[in-house]
């Protein structure tokens, strides 16, 4: 797909070959780094995916500009960052859209479980979630819950807010997961 963006755009063959060698050498970590700024969470691969893209795109547009700046790098993770930044602006509109400014739900509905108990909620509403995470969740991992999921802390500061590490606290929620998608009968 990249390769025809490029022959669309009048270019001369040194931009050509510029933009050619973009994918190769910053795809793979253009993609680590969304990755990062959604902490992992599967569901937000195909936004990382097309913010990926669109940063080529925007290389392509502005192709002058980039190949004169000096630090491209910077360049191409600044672009990045900042359709990332769009994308969840965009996300975020929708979710008022759909439940209003004074909804409590686009806060909680900010992670993975929530996002795929969404879909179920004609037949599970959220009170019933937190019920049952009360029941099959230990002490320590209901703290978690509530930090990350419900309150939407980050990893860091549900780590922080609990006096434990950052890997202690991904080995919760991870733990949290497979639980809920266990009980809650999904994949």
């Amino acid at each position: 797909m990249f390769e025809s963006w490029v022959h669309m755009k009048r270019l001369t063959e040194e931009q050509e070959a510029f933009l050619n060698q973009l994918p190769a050498k910053y795809g793979t970590y253009l993609e680590k780094y969304a990755c990062r700024f959604f902490d992992y969470k599967p569901h937000m691969l195909s936004i990382v995916e097309d913010a990926v893209q669109e940063t080529f795109i925007v290389a392509i547009c502005e192709v002058e500009d980039l190949m004169k700046h000096s630090n491209k790098h910077g360049w191409m993770k600044t672009t990045l960052k900042h359709i990332l930044l769009n994308k969840c602006r965009e996300i975020s509109r929708r979710k008022e859209e759909l439940y209003g400014e004074e909804a409590e739900i686009p806060a909680i509905a900010q992670s993975a479980i929530v996002n795929a108990l969404e879909r179920w909620e004609s037949r599970i509403t959220l009170p019933e979630v937190i019920e049952r995470a009360g029941e099959i969740l230990t002490d320590n991992e209901m703290e978690s819950f509530i930090d990350h999921y419900l309150i939407g802390l980050t990893t860091e500061e549900t780590a922080l807010q609990e006096g434990v590490s950052v890997d202690a606290v991904r080995g919760r929620l991870s733990r949290i997961r497979k639980k809920m998608k266990k009980n809650f009968g999904m994949k």
